[in-house]
């Protein structure tokens, strides 16, 4: 059965206006009591005519002064904000100004990105330090480093973190579990295993070992259509063609060029204009779906 705010007993509600009055907002005074409601407790609050007009008045003039003192040292206002029955950092932002000592919306304090910069500079990645500072996100610290003049790739691990993932991937567990494990991107784990030749790929095989290898057709296909010549032939055939499919005859749209005889048994057709196809996406997976059925 729900508890009315008329139900709670009388000590319940002293206290939640005791730690309104001390300067909690009203959300903190409502997990500090983990009872009633926060609409309850504003409603008691009401009553009692300590309602603060908007949040940066009518705080203790204490607990105001112990706040300003930890932002004159150097910390942050969501440094601040974070610790035990701080107010948010916008009120924070407010007392600054008025104290006349803002220095700028900066997040985190100048000790904070040195001791960064320090772990950066050691090896660790943007995500590493991230993870070990528990406070500012990697794209903070890569920002940081790329100012500081120290910035490497932003997603450049230390060789600590790939030996710990390798030797995890070799216990059975999967690219998934470690990604969460050590807080990384599950690509990345699958990228190091495999360049390790520790993949076991669920199953599946990979390069020479497989069923289906062509003898490293697949880079060969890839360096072709990075070069200018295979770019020209390409839009040669979309302005032979109209850019239209010539199976649905949807036009324009995402369209690819389809080699007709395939370019590794036929070099000398790679860049022939009568070799070529303009296909829609569907038309085009579908075609090479049926090419392979039929082998």
């Amino acid at each position: 059965m729900r508890t009315y705010c008329r139900e709670w007993p009388l000590e319940i509600r002293d206290e939640s206006i005791r730690l309104y009055k001390q300067g909690l907002t009203l959300t903190q005074a409502t997990r500090q009591i983990n009872g009633p409601s926060l609409a309850s407790i504003q409603k008691w609050v009401k009553k009692s005519g300590f309602m603060r007009k908007y949040a940066g008045t009518k705080y203790d003039q204490v607990f105001k002064n112990k706040a300003m003192s930890l932002y004159k040292k150097g910390m942050s206002t969501l440094e601040i904000s974070r610790l035990p029955e701080m107010p948010s950092r916008e009120i924070l932002l407010s007392w600054a100004k008025r104290a006349g000592v803002f220095r700028g919306p900066e997040k985190y304090s100048g000790s904070i990105k040195k001791r960064a910069l320090k772990l950066y500079a050691s090896g660790l990645s943007a995500y590493e330090t991230s993870k070990k500072l528990n406070g500012p996100k990697p794209q903070a610290v890569y920002i940081w480093a790329k100012k500081a003049g120290v910035s490497r790739s932003f997603h450049q691990y230390s060789k600590k973190t790939k030996e710990e993932a390798k030797a995890l991937y070799l216990t059975g567990l999967t690219s998934k579990e470690i990604a969460k494990e050590l807080s990384l991107v599950q690509g990345t784990v699958s990228g190091w295993v495999y360049e390790a030749g520790l993949s076991r790929g669920n199953g599946q095989c990979y390069g020479e070992k497989c069923w289906n290898w062509k003898g490293g057709v697949t880079s060969e296909a890839q360096k072709l259509r990075k070069t200018d010549k295979y770019k020209k032939w390409r839009m040669s055939v979309f302005i032979r063609d109209s850019f239209i499919c010539q199976h649905c005859g949807q036009k324009g749209g995402q369209l690819h060029a389809h080699h007709i005889l395939f370019y590794i048994e036929y070099p000398d057709l790679q860049l022939c204009v009568d070799n070529g196809q303009t296909l829609c996406v569907s038309c085009h997976k579908k075609l090479h779906k049926k090419l392979r059925k039929t082998g």
